[in-house]
């Protein structure tokens, strides 16, 4: 396309661009440096730039503390509870189509028994007796995850549990966060 099809303003935009005109990097001769050998001085800044420092972490007291940290916990055990997931539904297709001998059959199981370790390891959290003791929650979901399901039906029942153990820690979690609001008011 000729210039002179070009509205102006796109004409003085490409004229920046032409090494023989006299816009041609705004008149500065000066090359560009490549490799990183020096930074071009326009865009080096001040020697030292100051960070301000965060602040001190305020200290709520040990119920404050206590309350975050099962809040915490019961985060990571609803995470804990949803990692089982993918490896179920993996072992069921793969089982479904008769593949229970292939190495990814093996490889969902082993993901799977990772899976129950990591949600045992949440045991160690909830050592309390009270409300908030989901020890009865991981054996029943570490429990069914390794009962052998046949059918997509099975496999959506055991799901569905485990979905109604997360919503109720979600709520649960959302009490807590309602609590720690409350004791940092105090």
């Amino acid at each position: 396309m000729a210039d002179e099809q070009l509205p102006a303003d796109h004409v003085a935009f490409a004229a920046q661009f032409d090494r023989s005109g006299p816009e041609f990097h705004a008149g500065d001769p000066t090359p560009v440096p490549i490799g990183g050998a020096r930074v071009p001085q326009s865009m080096s800044g001040p020697e030292v730039v100051v960070q301000a420092e965060a602040p001190a972490a305020e200290n709520f007291g040990p119920e404050y503390d206590r309350v975050f940290a099962l809040r915490t916990n019961l985060g990571n055990l609803k995470k804990a509870i949803d990692a089982l997931n993918p490896p179920l539904e993996a072992i069921l297709r793969l089982r479904l189509a008769g593949k229970e001998s292939d190495p990814a059959f093996a490889k969902e199981v082993k993901k799977r028994d990772d899976a129950i370790a990591a949600l045992r390891e949440c045991d160690k959290w909830f050592v309390e007796p009270g409300e908030f003791d989901k020890r009865p929650v991981i054996d029943e979901i570490a429990n069914g995850a390794t009962v052998t399901r046949t059918t997509a039906e099975e496999q959506a029942d055991y799901m569905l549990a485990n979905k109604r153990h997360t919503q109720k820690i979600f709520n649960e979690q959302k009490a807590l966060l309602a609590k720690l609001k409350d004791l940092k008011k105090q």
